[in-house]
């Protein structure tokens, strides 16, 4: 049965690193994975043998080796117990911990593992979950609605976690989705322990060309704080993000035409970030009633984003605590770490 196990796995494995020299034992980062890897090994597994492997444990032990005796744990697990109901967009970072459990919110390209480095420098006793955006559970939706989206991921998280108190958090895309999740919550009358937004967006209407400029602004303060031996790397960064920003700008358009023509079949080309950002713009936060952290990040030059002003008008009470970091590095390690120090003043369970 373990060898059946294992056969399965190298072949996923070699599928997605495109090379033969897979050995039992290799390390899945050391093989070159990355972020995005990750999502489509955890995604392959699942759909594969049924199971969500918990992201810190894979950590432990990345490697084949590990996912063949987990996997048949797992299934000794289920045969022993009477089946439960499958979580579908809510992914373990962290399981183990007895008291309330942290919900991280995805970010724009719809992946859990982004706060895989949040949950690592999480307290011993507190379990790290995160909701991933699973595309194939909203083919034919047209536009994404992000109240719509919010109430599925409630719906999930009251099923498989009935008691509060909830604590929830998310980065850019992440933060909105998070503060529409706190306002159902509170809706339906359950208690909301920690609301904190890490440099959340706010629905923008902008004019023709404003992100490049912005994109070209930034780049200035950070090539003229540039160190010479970082300068090409950081160069070319901002020249394929100059590009990317140019290409989804097409892409978006193209988005909003197929969906007034309903034209679905083209849906499985877009990156998430394309529905993600469409329904952001048609979404109007209602009042929250209750108290939330708002995490800006202050660029090196000493500028800080606006978007606290912004959301400040949409909640009860607010905080604001600045990140001396930008707005792309707020899941870094360095970054995590700190954020899981300050995150827990605030934690009242």
């Amino acid at each position: 049965m373990n060898q059946s196990k294992e056969k399965r796995l190298f072949a996923i494995w070699r599928e997605i690193f495109n090379k033969e020299d897979i050995g039992v034992h290799d390390q899945f980062f050391q093989l070159g994975g990355d972020s995005m890897l990750l999502e489509e090994l955890m995604a392959r597994m699942e759909e594969e043998f049924g199971v969500q492997v918990p992201y810190d444990a894979f950590f432990a032990s990345p490697d084949i080796g590990f996912l063949v005796r987990y996997l048949t744990q797992a299934e000794e697990s289920i045969l022993k117990t009477k089946p439960a109901v499958q979580r579908e967009h809510l992914v373990a970072l962290k399981e183990t911990g007895s008291k309330p459990p942290l919900f991280c919110v995805h970010t724009g390209n719809g992946h859990a593992s982004t706060y895989h480095a949040l949950a690592r420098f999480m307290e011993e006793d507190r379990p790290v979950y995160a909701f991933r955006f699973l595309r194939r559970a909203y083919h034919g939706t047209h536009p994404l609605n992000f109240e719509a989206l919010a109430k599925t991921y409630v719906d999930e998280l009251l099923l498989h976690f009935p008691q509060g108190p909830y604590h929830l958090c998310g980065t850019c895309y992440g933060g909105v989705l998070a503060f529409e999740i706190a306002r159902q919550l509170k809706e339906q009358k359950k208690t909301v322990g920690l609301l904190a937004l890490f440099d959340a967006l706010q629905r923008k209407d902008r004019k023709s060309g404003e992100g490049i400029r912005r994109i070209w602004k930034r780049s200035l303060w950070e090539i003229r704080d540039s160190k010479k031996r970082f300068l090409l790397p950081l160069l070319w960064r901002k020249f394929t993000s100059l590009v990317f920003l140019l290409v989804r700008k097409r892409v978006g358009a193209l988005y909003r035409w197929s969906s007034q023509k309903h034209l679905t079949w083209v849906e499985p080309w877009y990156p998430v970030t394309v529905y993600l950002t469409h329904a952001i713009n048609h979404y109007q936060p209602k009042y929250y009633a209750g108290r939330m952290i708002y995490y800006s990040t202050i660029h090196p030059d000493g500028l800080a984003t606006r978007h606290q002003d912004y959301w400040r008008e949409q909640a009860q009470e607010m905080e604001v605590v600045f990140l001396s970091c930008y707005h792309s590095e707020i899941n870094y390690d360095e970054h995590s770490q700190w954020l899981v120090q300050d995150l827990l003043k605030h934690i009242k369970d």
